[in-house]
């Protein structure tokens, strides 16, 4: 009788640890990101195209770690700023477009944006663009699997 309690445990705890790993992969897999809060493109970072910098910069707010960028010219000065984060976790990356001043915001959970550049600022595409030919790929994961 106790060895068929055994057994019966062993089975339970054997579901549930096959369950947690399934439900990590398809986090990972659906939202390019972990549920422990750090993404895959959890660094700031600097791009020069040339013309613009690109920074981006991580801050938190109520609990979860976000990232922003803003662009500089080239004396430094700030000439447009985000406004607004999007969730580590999520994010595979924020650079320029190649050859291009447009920014692509890149996210796991919402698809990638498009700050596009009307010769003087960047104005946000409210629809998630599917492809961009042109699009660096700077995710640095996408050889994981």
């Amino acid at each position: 009788m106790k060895k068929k309690i055994l057994v019966a445990v062993l089975i339970v705890f054997s579901l549930l640890v096959v369950a947690v790993i399934g439900l990590e992969i398809r986090y990972q897999y659906y939202h390019g990101g972990s549920p422990s809060g750090k993404g895959w493109y959890a660094d700031e970072t600097v791009e020069d195209n040339g013309e613009f910098v690109l920074k981006t910069n991580i801050m938190e707010a109520d609990g979860i770690e976000i990232m922003s960028f803003h662009i500089e010219n080239k004396k430094g000065e700030i000439i447009f700023d985000s406004d607004g984060g999007w969730r580590t976790k999520d994010l595979h990356g924020i650079y320029f477009v190649e050859n291009n001043n447009d920014v692509i915001v890149d996210t796991g959970d919402v698809g990638k944006i498009l700050f596009e550049y009307n010769g003087e600022t960047w104005i946000c595409e409210d629809d998630v663009i599917e492809e961009v030919e042109t699009a660096k790929e700077t995710l640095p994961w996408k050889d994981w699997h």
